[in-house]
């Protein structure tokens, strides 16, 4: 007895797949733009200053990954504005754009110095936290010798933490690594 035979699946010739406008230029724009990021990263880094001292640790890895994710984030979300304003007559758009990140990323740089250097203390070739709250037994010796931030520090064994307090250390660190890490994609920006 003859059993019918399962035919056998006809051959398609594969058509080519149409490629979409929008994506191939999302692609060529963003070949072409890698590279130049590249050269931006290199060019910022050329300048910007190192980490605060604690932010690159292995409990706090997390916040260079998160530095490098918001690098890689801005420039990603600047590929679909530059896509679709990318005619002569957005130049004005761009260059608006490109002012006001650079005026931003400068008060990044001078903040993140500024802060280093009120909130910091250099000792044996470190840097040292300092908080903004003295402990209330440490005020009446300040009140009455006005010591440098170096002196304190010196008198309390160089523990900021017989000084000010834990919490105000702690503030101060957060609020370095933050300007650090949020200037990060204003420079990518510019």
């Amino acid at each position: 007895m003859n059993q019918p035979s399962i035919p056998e699946p006809e051959q398609q010739e594969s058509e080519p797949k149409e490629e979409n406008p929008v994506d191939e230029r999302l692609v060529k724009q963003w070949n072409l733009l890698m590279p130049a990021v590249t050269w931006v990263m290199a060019m910022i880094g050329s300048f910007w200053l190192p980490a605060p001292p604690g932010l690159i640790t292995e409990d706090t890895k997390v916040m260079v990954s998160f530095a490098k994710y918001l690098a890689t984030i801005s420039t990603g979300i600047m590929v679909l504005p530059i896509l679709k304003w990318s005619s002569r007559k957005h130049v004005w758009l761009w260059g608006k754009v490109a002012a006001i990140a650079s005026v931003l990323s400068v008060a990044a740089f001078f903040s993140y110095q500024q802060l280093e250097e009120t909130w910091t203390v250099k000792h044996d070739g470190e840097l040292i936290y300092i908080g903004g709250v003295v402990k209330q037994e440490v005020a009446e010796f300040i009140r009455v010798y006005h010591p440098s931030k170096e002196e304190l520090l010196d008198s309390a064994g160089w523990d900021p933490a017989r000084v000010w307090t834990q919490e105000s250390i702690q503030h101060h660190r957060l609020m370095l690594s933050a300007v650090y890490v949020l200037g990060i994609p204003l420079f990518v920006i510019t």
